[in-house]
């Protein structure tokens, strides 16, 4: 029991001691303080025009996937009245039909290139530079968005005519 007394009383002293050291505060930090449903800054921050070399290489691309629309809008409507012809499967005009079809694809080339030469320049920037500046960001989504747009809806031809021909 003389033993137990003295180490009881240094542990309840311990307890009592001030700490060593800053202690953090509890008030709210000036983070805490900004009401969440404000918005942040004042609005779009004004943003200059893309960097030239990159709007040459953009331009380029959406001019090549524009250009093969033409092409492509006359192999479709080969494919078309090839798949309207078409008969039993493997049959001549299936088969006919079916490379009517191979040519269509063919003449999709020019946007499924165009959409990997932008994502090849994004990826070269990117890896040159570790971020792309918001310009250019922005003008890199417009090109693609209108080679997207291309290249979705000759998908969609393609695949529309694949499903006719059950192939």
């Amino acid at each position: 029991m003389r033993f137990v007394l003295p180490v009881a009383v240094m542990a309840i002293s311990a307890c009592s001691a001030a700490p060593t050291g800053s202690v953090p505060s509890l008030a709210p930090r000036a983070a805490e303080k900004i009401d969440p449903r404000v918005p942040v800054g004042g609005g779009e921050a004004a943003v200059g025009p893309a960097d030239p070399a990159l709007a040459v290489v953009l331009a380029a691309a959406v001019a090549k996937a524009q250009g093969g629309e033409a092409l492509f809008a006359a192999r479709l409507a080969e494919a078309e009245q090839a798949a309207a012809r078409a008969g039993k499967p493997h049959g001549e005009e299936w088969i006919a039909a079916q490379e009517a079809l191979s040519a269509l694809v063919a003449a999709a080339d020019p946007a499924a290139t165009a959409a990997a030469d932008i994502d090849a320049e994004v990826q070269a920037r990117v890896a040159a530079h570790g971020d792309l500046a918001r310009a250019d960001h922005r003008a890199i989504t417009a090109a693609a968005t209108t080679v997207d747009t291309i290249r979705d809806a000759q998908s969609a031809a393609v695949a529309r005519l694949t499903a006719q021909l059950g192939s």
